[in-house]
């Protein structure tokens, strides 16, 4: 399932592969790589037991990335041990 300008890059229109998630609805398997004083991996099995939030970003460079992420963590961080990022 393909939903066409779903969100937008820079103004342009993008176009989203796969359905929608709803709210109480298990995420579909996923694998993650990320960069963490090595690279490692993250899967659905590793977030299991708790509500989980994940926050992609393309790169810490860049203003926008940078202030989601602080946005992310000061939020995150009112949740306490609620969920699990």
């Amino acid at each position: 399932m393909s939903r066409t300008a779903a969100v937008t890059f820079k103004g342009t229109p993008m176009t989203l592969l796969g359905s929608e998630l709803k709210v109480g609805e298990a995420a579909p398997e996923f694998t993650l790589h990320y960069f963490e004083g090595g690279l490692k991996t993250l899967t659905n099995s590793d977030l299991r037991g708790k509500p989980a939030i994940v926050s992609i970003v393309p790169s810490l460079d860049t203003g926008v990335c940078q202030i989601q992420t602080k946005r992310f963590n000061s939020e995150l961080a009112g949740l306490g041990d609620k969920v699990q990022a």
